[in-house]
């Protein structure tokens, strides 16, 4: 055993999960345990492990510190596994020497009431987690061709119809889909049928996918916080191979039938280069611009801005509208600031036409506004608000932390 032992790397990642855990569990006093464990080089801490920067805090330790087995502490396996398998994958690590420590449900919901007790349950599967992935072997993965013949059993309705669906030519359809939207539905679509072989393109006209869900804290019936669900669904989006994510688009002309389809997408200026930003945020510390938080409903947000922190691209984007060069020709601090030289005001979007055998419209919802109805006093009075702008307060990592406010 010690001889398995002896040159072993270990990586601790440390998971708030929002507050699901950082509410119970004391993550800091965690993660400095953690880095007292034998043969534990790192113990990270993050917001959200799950999410593009917080796998990206993976694949980067990863790399710097010589790692070749790895630990996070955070939600079910159930849950996440296979994300944090492949973030070990990207990184060039055997996905198998991950080992998963449950502290969400295992310590924080189960023990809600007793946070130290629940903290140093924490440290104890995260011990026991760093003392079994030190004896993790490297499993090697195969794949088989599957013969392309398909058994039918039974001759009714149902398997005369699949027979006659399996045998149908399909010369001629184009083996590639349009999705529209980037809400949760658009997403899994778009991942369903990639992970099928289909070449799809996504088109979402916010700069950011993710929809109305990620504005949502926890998901009922399970109380899972929506991030955690919604995070490496955006990130699987954003690498898979088959997927064209087009944002801060919209389509504006589709013709044809089904199976030939042509589509007219108008990508609107971004007046930042996606492939040089590396979403560093020095633009928005500096800008002087702001405009109302769409996004939150509520409060206001700067002229060059993400979203929300988690947003897929972590890309940049001007708000044409907010921006002081843009209206008034006067500024321009974040092209002086930008690092990556990435700002481009000359951005005058592009169209790009596609060509699709299917297209499937996930266009999601917008609240509606009550301000018609103006017995209710919306606008008038501080404590009225909309159901979105109630469930922003809610979130602890949203613009009021978790406080209920008056606006």
């Amino acid at each position: 055993m010690e001889g398995s032992q002896k040159d072993v790397r270990i990586g601790v990642f440390i998971c708030h999960c929002g507050k699901n855990i950082a509410a119970t569990v004391d993550v800091e006093e965690v993660r400095k345990y953690a880095e007292t464990l034998p043969n534990v080089v790192v113990a990270r801490d993050y917001l959200f492990m799950c999410s593009e920067a917080g796998q990206k805090l993976i694949k980067d330790s990863i790399k710097e510190y010589g790692l070749d087995r790895v630990v996070v502490a955070a939600c079910s396996p159930k849950l996440h596994e296979i994300t944090f398998r492949r973030c070990l994958e990207e990184a060039g690590l055997n996905k198998f020497f991950l080992e998963m420590a449950n502290i969400r449900e295992q310590c924080s919901w189960a023990h809600i009431y007793e946070p130290q007790k629940a903290t140093e349950k924490a440290k104890a599967l995260i011990r026991a987690a760093v003392m079994r992935v030190q004896e993790h072997e490297e499993i090697g993965t195969i794949r088989e061709d599957v013969t392309k013949r398909v058994l039918v059993i039974g001759g009714g309705v149902a398997g005369i119809e699949a027979a006659l669906n399996l045998a149908s030519p399909r010369q001629g359809k184009l083996r590639s889909v349009l999705v529209v939207g980037g809400g949760i539905g658009g997403i899994q679509a778009a991942l369903d049928l990639a992970d099928m072989g289909y070449r799809v393109y996504l088109v979402e006209r916010r700069p950011v996918i993710g929809g109305n869900m990620a504005r949502v804290y926890k998901t009922f019936p399970t109380d899972d916080c929506a991030m955690c669900i919604l995070s490496p669904k955006m990130n699987d989006v954003a690498t898979h191979k088959n997927i064209e994510l087009i944002t801060n688009a919209e389509v504006v002309a589709v013709e044809g039938e089904p199976g030939h389809f042509k589509a007219k997408i108008k990508v609107h200026p971004r007046y930042v280069d996606p492939s040089k930003c590396t979403g560093c945020g020095t633009c928005s510390e500096k800008c002087p611009g702001r405009a109302p938080d769409d996004w939150n409903l509520f409060g206001t947000r700067k002229a060059i801005y993400i979203p929300y922190p988690q947003g897929v691209p972590r890309k940049y984007v001007i708000d044409p509208n907010a921006c002081l060069y843009l209206t008034r020709g006067i500024c321009r601090v974040c092209e002086k600031l930008c690092p990556a030289k990435a700002i481009n005001f000359e951005d005058k979007g592009e169209e790009i036409e596609v060509e699709v055998g299917a297209i499937i419209v996930a266009t999601g919802f917008e609240e509606w506004s009550p301000e018609p109805l103006a017995q209710y006093g919306y606008g008038r009075y501080k404590n009225v608000v909309t159901l979105m702008q109630f469930t922003r307060m809610f979130d602890v990592t949203g613009p009021t932390g978790g406080k209920v406010v008056r606006l």
